[in-house]
């Protein structure tokens, strides 16, 4: 019997607020959730923003073992012009994205 050993990815990445005030007080909260638990030794899932001036988020997020789901504080900026950033979860090769507006 084979039983084949699907990798870890990431299942879905979600922004809250979707939309921000860029530079405003208020706290964006990116969740990375995995299609399952965190092996051994845990799991580092890189990030990444499509737009670093209008919002940044960490370079990754280490995963302990047996934890699927994971948040992490997005910092945005004051933006001359509204802007809508990709911001996107990657491990094994797989990634998925998800957007924030930044308005003025």
């Amino acid at each position: 019997v084979n039983v084949e050993v699907l990798p870890v990815k990431v299942s879905s990445l979600t922004v809250s607020p979707a939309s921000v005030k860029g530079g405003a007080s208020t706290t964006v909260t990116l969740t990375v959730k995995l299609n399952k638990p965190a092996p051994v030794g845990g799991l580092v899932v890189n990030l990444s923003s499509s737009a670093t001036s209008a919002a940044t988020v960490p370079a990754s997020v280490t995963f302990a073992e047996g934890k699927s789901s994971a948040n992490v504080t997005v910092t945005h900026k004051v933006v001359s012009s509204e802007k809508t950033v990709t911001l996107t979860g990657a491990v094994n090769g797989d990634s998925k994205t998800t957007t924030l507006k930044v308005t003025k």
